[in-house]
């Protein structure tokens, strides 16, 4: 009688991975752009985007730190999924290298049939360039998760068996990217390899750019490269619109899904708006961010 319950909750408990190694929530503006992330990476959640991306950080020009640095809170609007996520991060005036440190929580996320999940996650990184075109960074990040899950669908469990389905594990992520720049714009390409020690799910994350002249900005990822968990493709794009200046529009496909947002720049503030359509809910975002 409690089979397929049990069986349910199996499935869900599988899952534990997928739900560690997603990056969402951090920034509306890359939720807008498909989740595509690895080859931007380059707001204030670089350190868990691509934490070899800090070094290219996106900075006011206006700043007369030593460091400037960005500052942002994301939240989810009240809607279907009840998010709140912090980032600040930072490098140095010469592009040399950056750091970053942020928190993500997740609050009580309904999966249905009586089962929710929490997540909280907090971490650092830190990159550098190795070079003209390269870049090198790590992250290092503390996951809890917390199950929800009503004994009336597991009734032989244990509270101890059943606090096994919780956890607390330390995430370290390795990024390296390229960054070539000419007259025809601005590329990269970027790889992150989630979760080297294996702790939860060893994954790789591989993406590309092209940023033009004119302000339109293409990304594409494929993450979870080697299908560890399950392949992902994401695409997005960012334009700046001619004639309005601080307005861009963005749209993309997270892994199908369709995404799609705005940001307003009014320096040193800017908000950003987002919008995902995915498989289990509607996600809207807004963040807040100051460029000092």
């Amino acid at each position: 009688m409690h089979r397929v319950p049990a069986l349910v909750i199996l499935a869900l408990l599988l899952a534990i991975p997928a739900f560690a190694q997603n990056v969402w929530s951090f920034e509306a503006r890359s939720l807008a752009m498909g989740n595509a992330v690895v080859a931007v990476a380059d707001d204030s959640a670089a350190w868990l985007q691509n934490p070899a991306g800090l070094p290219y950080l996106q900075i006011s020009p206006k700043s007369h730190m030593a460091w400037p640095m960005r500052v942002s809170a994301t939240t989810d609007a009240g809607l279907e999924v009840d998010t709140i996520g912090a980032n600040i991060s930072a490098r140095d005036r010469g592009g040399r290298q950056g750091w970053g440190v942020g928190y993500w929580h997740l609050g009580d996320y309904e999966l249905g049939m009586g089962v929710s999940l929490s997540i909280e996650r907090y971490g650092a990184g830190y990159g550098a360039r190795v070079s003209d075109d390269w870049s090198v960074g790590v992250a290092v990040a503390d996951l809890e998760m917390l199950w929800d899950l009503p004994p009336v669908m597991m009734p032989d469990q244990s509270p101890e068996a059943m606090a096994a389905y919780n956890g607390r594990e330390t995430i370290i992520d390795v990024g390296v990217m390229y960054r070539g720049v000419s007259d025809e714009g601005e590329a990269k390409f970027g790889i992150v390899a989630r979760d080297v020690a294996d702790n939860m799910q060893a994954t790789v994350d591989v993406g590309a750019s092209f940023r033009s002249p004119e302000g339109l900005l293409l990304t594409t990822e494929l993450r979870d490269a080697t299908d560890a968990i399950d392949a992902m493709f994401n695409v997005g794009a960012e334009w700046q619109v001619p004639g309005v200046p601080g307005l861009s529009l963005l749209a993309g496909l997270a892994d199908g899904d369709a995404t799609y947002g705005a940001g307003y720049d009014f320096m040193p503030w800017t908000v950003s708006l987002s919008t995902q359509h995915l498989d289990f809910a509607t996600e809207t975002a807004v963040t807040f961010c100051g460029s000092f």
